[in-house]
């Protein structure tokens, strides 16, 4: 193990080398995903293998809709994986043909019944990128307004759950409220909310 002085993590992570993957095989399948066994060399290094999961929608899209009284708008949806409903922002995959900001949208109209005349793109995350690759794109909702869009592939009618923003942190203590994604950008949230972020990119009409 390399213990590094203070400051120089940044440039030490610039110097390193990215392994060369010399050989891709896929392992396993299934609807969703399949299993990819990857050969790669790391400098100096004697080849090595890894597995990773790769979906056959690899983007996905989290949004998080605030009414103009400063509160945010959740819904409560059940989750195979963990085998319970949980409190969640709006989200969803990015079907082909559609950028992340018209399936942010989408997904609004489907599970809350809003759309959005100012999106706002917060941040790009990798969901477990030691095994996954996937990755799903935040974004922030204002001037909400009615637009329902009851082709969605949701198997139940989903309620529409607000949260005042200033009970964010009672939010965050919530049993319902598990979802590593939802944990990411209420934080990213809490910031804007007190003046010490900006947003990273307004979306333009064009991009949804």
């Amino acid at each position: 193990m390399l213990l590094l002085g203070e400051g120089v993590g940044l440039r030490y992570t610039m110097m390193m080398k990215t392994p060369e993957i010399i050989n891709t095989q896929t392992i396993a399948s299934a609807k969703l995903f399949h299993i990819e066994a990857v050969d790669l060399v790391f400098p100096n290094q004697p080849p090595v293998q890894y597995e990773r999961i790769v979906a056959q929608q690899p983007q996905a899209v989290m949004v998080v809709p605030i009414l103009e009284h400063n509160t945010l708008l959740l819904t409560e949806e059940y989750q195979v994986g963990s085998e319970q409903y949980a409190l969640t922002f709006p989200k969803g995959k990015v079907d082909p043909g559609e950028t992340a900001a018209q399936a942010a949208i989408r997904e609004m109209r489907e599970e809350i019944g809003y759309t959005s005349n100012t999106l706002h793109r917060l941040k790009v995350i990798d969901s477990m990128p030691g095994y996954i690759q996937h990755k799903t794109h935040f974004y922030w909702a204002e001037n909400l307004s009615h637009s329902p869009l009851t082709t969605g592939d949701e198997p139940e009618a989903l309620p529409v759950i607000p949260w005042p923003c200033a009970e964010i942190d009672q939010l965050i203590d919530d049993p319902r409220f598990t979802d590593a994604r939802n944990l990411a950008i209420v934080l990213l949230v809490q910031k804007i909310l007190t003046g010490s972020k900006t947003y990273v990119k307004k979306e333009t009409d064009d991009a949804y």
